[in-house]
């Protein structure tokens, strides 16, 4: 179940409430596709609480792509698998059937 929580004001009863965005709501909703501001919206909550929570779990750009191609065999390999099924596809057109794949690298490895 995506929803959510507030927790109540701070330790020292002064300040804002703080709102408990976790790592599972995040991580579904950018493989669904939406980007952090679109994910701050559907929260009613800035982009800056959402920038802080993907902060705190690790959720960042630098993080996807690290994580999701190990190594540069299987970066080889993905890559050719799409150029047998599209051969006249250009750079920007693999980079973008990665991404549909949610495979993230950056975009000078393909």
């Amino acid at each position: 179940n995506h929803v959510l929580t507030h927790n109540g004001p701070g330790p020292d009863n002064t300040g804002r409430p703080r709102y408990d965005v976790t790592k599972s709501q995040l991580e579904y909703l950018k493989e669904a596709g939406f980007n952090w501001t679109q994910i701050a919206a559907i929260f009613g909550v800035s982009r800056s609480t959402i920038m802080d929570r993907v902060r705190q779990f690790g959720l960042g750009v630098r993080n996807l792509y690290r994580n999701t191609l190990e190594n540069e065999n299987q970066i080889k390999e993905v890559i050719g698998e799409i150029h047998q099924q599209f051969p006249y596809g250009g750079c920007r057109f693999v980079y973008a059937m990665l991404r549909s794949q949610n495979m993230f690298i950056a975009l000078r490895h393909v």
